[in-house]
């Protein structure tokens, strides 16, 4: 096996020019990752309150809100710790579990509330296997969906660090 040698002062500038580029664009990236999933979370934030709202005045309780907020809680806790990747699949179910709220309490999702394309990505590929993962990895709250709409700001608070 040859060895590469960097016999110039040129070549070998170039290549620590090379190494810093790649070390500092890798560093970019998980900096954006990170943003984004800040964003992401602090309007599922956004989704949960609303859908309180729509659930405390129609009154159709169906205990997917609760499932909401624990994952919402579950997604809170896995951006603090670095586990952004979890984190946004954890607030994505928290969404998804909305809508069936709003959708039970038969009120119209206001498009503000949806998940858009960027936020799509930032998700990735998501299956019905990954719902039943996440779901499984929840832990027990007994509250029901009525104490969980009168808490909701306790619940949850958006990340601001």
């Amino acid at each position: 096996m040859k060895t590469i040698i960097f016999h110039s002062f040129s070549q070998r500038i170039i290549l620590l020019i090379l190494v810093l580029i790649f070390v500092f664009g890798a560093t970019l990236k998980a900096q954006n990752r990170q943003m984004d999933a800040k964003k992401f979370i602090n309007h599922t934030n956004l989704v949960l309150r609303e859908t309180a709202k729509i659930v405390k005045k129609n009154r159709v309780y169906t205990g997917n809100f609760t499932k909401a907020v624990r994952h919402q809680k579950l997604a809170i806790t896995l951006y603090r710790n670095g586990e952004i990747k979890k984190a946004v699949k954890h607030s994505y179910r928290a969404r998804q579990l909305s809508v069936l709220c709003i959708k039970a309490n038969r009120t119209n999702i206001d498009k503000a509330l949806e998940t858009n394309k960027v936020e799509q990505r930032s998700v990735g590929r998501y299956t019905l296997k990954d719902e039943e993962q996440l779901d499984g990895e929840i832990q027990g709250n007994t509250s029901s969906d009525e104490d969980s709409v009168n808490q909701i700001e306790k619940e949850i608070q958006d990340i601001t660090e």
